[in-house]
């Protein structure tokens, strides 16, 4: 996203320093040619649905991280991983996504509902094998 601009207006400064230094007749002529460089440097690789670019994954990453998500704790990395992916699966590329703030939220409530889902199995398998050794133990001593 932030490459696919700076291209752009590097782009744009250049046709204007161009413009500014040539007389009107040759104008017309140096304006298709430059939009057609233009074209050909925006025609690089783009997102599209389930299969984004790194530059757009890297870039949500990169927004993600400036939340505060201290209320996950350790399920933090989990959290980003399920969004990014839900994220990449159901959007073309991180500014469609960015412009659908209900759906993304709703992703984002999948994703903790999931995380959430699987502490708890977890947390239960645990106790469940505690419960069973302590019986197990209390039984040997008798």
């Amino acid at each position: 996203m932030i490459y696919f601009y700076e291209k752009n207006v590097n782009v744009i400064r250049l046709l204007i320093l161009t413009l500014k230094k040539m007389k009107s007749t040759k104008i017309v002529v140096s304006i298709a040619i430059l939009f057609a460089v233009y074209l050909l440097a925006s025609c690089g690789p783009s997102s599209v649905k389930g299969k984004w670019t790194d530059a757009d994954k890297t870039a949500l990453k990169t927004e993600m991280e400036k939340q505060d998500m201290s209320k996950l704790g350790d399920a933090k990395d989990k959290f980003v991983e399920c969004y990014i992916s839900k994220v990449e699966q159901a959007y073309e590329s991180i500014d469609a996504a960015s412009k659908d703030e209900p759906g993304i939220t709703k992703l984002a409530e999948e994703c903790t509902t999931e995380i959430l889902a699987e502490t708890v199995t977890t947390a239960v398998e645990t106790t469940t094998v505690d419960t069973t050794k302590t019986a197990a133990d209390t039984t040997a001593t008798k």
